[in-house]
């Protein structure tokens, strides 16, 4: 049902699937996207760490 409300609604679409956001780009950490995509400065390097990322500006 709900996926019925999806395809009939571009407003409640892009609510649920939501566009992806860049938040590092050329090695710099955007804060407004950080904002919109809702993390903390410390919850994106704990997930960078995760990764074996230990510096945003790490190429890979």
């Amino acid at each position: 049902m709900l996926d019925y409300f999806i395809q009939k609604s571009p407003g409640l679409r892009g609510f649920v699937n939501s566009k992806p956001k860049m938040i590092i780009y050329k090695g710099q950490i955007d804060s407004q996207q950080l904002r919109k995509a809702r993390l903390t400065l410390d919850e994106l390097l704990t997930i960078l760490r995760q990764k074996n990322v230990f510096h945003p500006g790490d190429r890979f």
